[in-house]
This record gives C-alpha cells, structure tokens and sequence, in this order.
C-alpha cells in the first residue's frame, strides 16, 4: 500500500491484487476460526440445556414442584404445609422438620410434645 501523509480515502488504484487476496485469506480464516468457536460453544450451550431439561422433567414427576408427597395432619385443606413429620423410634416423640432442615418437637394445643 502506498502511505500517505493526509487523511483521503484510498482508491482501488492504491491497492495491489496481492494485498486484497491476502486480505481475502486473513477474513475467511477469521470467519473459520469463529465459526468453530460459535460451533463448539453451541454444542456445549446444546448440552447443558438439554440437561436442564431433563432435570427439570426428572424433579417435576417425582412431586417436587407439584406438591405431590404424601398428605398428612401437618396439611392445610386445600395446600401443602412444606413440613414433614417425623417419629423417634424410641421415644415415639414427633418432630416436624422444614424444607430449610430445621427441625423441632411436634407440640399439641397445650404446648406439650406430642409423644406416642
């Protein structure tokens, strides 16, 4: 290419045929190299969501999402309580347990543990 001291656009006639070729190559290797990177990271965005998917399908028919354990007295009418009572083989105490992993003594409308 010829330099020039100003500003002007070039013309056609400032640029050799070798010049525009090797610029025609640096492009399409560009693009090549782009294109295997969009490639590969598509497959892997292709993957990941597939495996969300499944996740998703996997937790919603086993009742996590729909609420669909078994019901007990912890249950409002009309919805789930999201606690789980539980019952020490020992003692035959009650505990309700939460989503969260607390854990606390099942007690009755006298504020005594309910025990078996």
């Amino acid at each position: 290419m010829k330099k020039s001291d100003n500003l002007v656009p070039m013309t056609k006639e400032d640029i050799s045929d070798d010049e525009i070729r090797e610029a025609a190559v640096l492009a399409m290797g560009f693009h090549s190299g782009m294109m295997k990177i969009l490639d590969y990271l598509g497959i892997q965005a292709l993957k990941l969501l597939f495996i969300i998917i499944a996740a998703n399908f996997i937790m919603f028919f086993s009742g996590y999402f729909t609420g669909a354990y078994d019901r007990d007295d912890t249950d409002f009418p009309d919805s789930r309580s999201n606690m789980n009572s539980y019952i020490d083989a020992k003692t035959g105490c009650e505990y309700l347990s939460t989503q969260g992993g607390s854990l606390t003594p099942r007690l009755d409308k006298e504020g005594n543990q309910i025990c078996q």
